[in-house]
């Protein structure tokens, strides 16, 4: 009668330990799984300077042009560790709404920056008058860009 004990307690200890190894299996199939989803799913925090703040950062370098202008959207791409900023203005000679987009690139560094080369933007500032007279010179192309905060937070 004792071995009769034994052998189903030994049954009892290996069934036991296979249905723990068929839990443990199944739950690392779900956390692999749940990583390879969150893989290929969009990050939206992987930008390394909130949306808005390139926004108003662009809005505040776009403040010196003679016509009132504001960013539309802001896109970040991973890949190319680069901002899509979209811009718009009014022209007040024919009244139509005009976009157009810029793209600021990353230099490693935390610093994002591009140029804007849209001919019909760029008219209003050629078109100036400054305090001293016409504005002098061809201007060709107009620097916009954005930064992130500084890693020292006292400046020192």
């Amino acid at each position: 009668m004792l071995k009769l004990y034994q052998f189903r307690l030994s049954t009892l200890l290996l069934a036991a330990t296979l249905v723990a190894m068929a839990c443990i299996i199944m739950v690392t199939r779900l956390e692999v799984a749940r990583l390879k989803a969150s893989r290929t799913l969009p990050i939206a925090n992987a930008s390394p300077i909130p949306p808005d703040v390139v926004a108003a950062s662009v809005e505040q370098h776009l403040a010196s042009h003679p016509l009132p202008t504001s960013v539309n959207d802001v896109r970040y791409s991973i890949n190319d560790d680069s901002f899509k900023v979209r811009y718009q203005w009014t022209d007040p000679t024919d009244g139509k709404q005009w976009s157009s987009d810029v793209t600021l690139k990353g230099d490693g560094y935390g610093e994002y920056t591009g140029c804007i080369t849209n001919d019909k933007f760029l008219n209003a500032i050629q078109l100036q008058i400054s305090p001293g007279g016409p504005t002098t010179g061809n201007v060709d192309r107009m620097w916009v860009g954005a930064s992130t905060p500084s890693s020292l937070t006292d400046g020192g």
